[in-house]
């Protein structure tokens, strides 16, 4: 087995659910998970990526031998699949899941149990593993997610602060 595990540097987490699993359509297995947002010129960690793909590819030509599909890779470009979202400008991205809780800890290695610290927005490294599969009639390299350590705070992602909705200032309509 060739090595398919990543210590990431500094990636922001979006859509962050690694508290309580969630299931991503009715009827399928809940799972924790975290959108990995890594930017393009941190060329160390793109590049140890990139081995661990070759890797898991490597490690799944067994189970694919017969299949003729394109093989889907989770890693993408956030400037082709996110056009228009600064979070994803010149950035690539991984949608990594778990069945298993991952380990979640500050930067002096101390556990988070405080949800409100891990939001879509802060910035954290994860341990993070790629792996093939072949399941109805697809196959690729997905991710899992192991580990997280929190780095620093960071703009919340997906919604707005209560100062941006209210920035303008109220005036009471006046019926004459």
């Amino acid at each position: 087995m060739l090595k398919t595990k990543v210590i990431t540097g500094k990636v922001r987490l979006n859509y962050t659910n690694l508290f309580k699993p969630k299931a991503i359509e009715e009827g399928s297995e809940p799972k924790y998970s975290a959108t990995l947002i890594i930017p393009k010129k941190d060329m160390k960690i793109v590049n140890q990526i990139a081995l661990a793909l070759d890797s898991a590819t490597e490690n799944g030509k067994p189970i694919w031998k017969d299949q003729d599909e394109e093989v889907l890779i989770c890693v993408k470009d956030g400037d082709k699949e996110k056009i228009g979202e600064e979070a994803y400008k010149d950035s690539y991205f991984i949608n990594a899941s778990s069945k298993y809780k991952p380990g979640i800890v500050d930067i002096n290695l101390n556990q988070i149990i405080d949800e409100t610290q891990i939001y879509s927005g802060c910035y954290a490294r994860c341990s993070i593993n790629f792996y093939p599969y072949n399941q109805e009639g697809k196959i690729g390299i997905a991710c899992s997610i192991e580990n997280i350590q929190k780095l620093s705070d960071g703009e919340m992602l997906g919604r707005t602060s209560a100062a941006q909705d209210f920035s303008t200032p109220y005036e009471e309509d006046i019926l004459i």
